[in-house]
């Protein structure tokens, strides 16, 4: 996962949707953030979903 892709990304949104203040201590770690929310979210993306819903008693 490219993280510095994804926050370059996340700070062109924020600039256009008009919070491009970053320095603004509520947006300003916005990116580093959602880069890390979409690497937890994604970490299994290349997992076969059977292992992970397989019951074992």
């Amino acid at each position: 996962m490219d993280r510095e892709r994804i926050e370059k990304g996340m700070r062109e949104i924020l600039a256009g949707i008009g919070e491009d203040r970053l320095n603004r201590e509520v947006i300003s770690n916005t990116p580093r953030r959602v880069a890390a929310m979409y690497e937890e979210f994604f970490a299994g993306i290349d997992r076969d979903p059977g292992d992970a819903l397989r019951v074992i008693y």
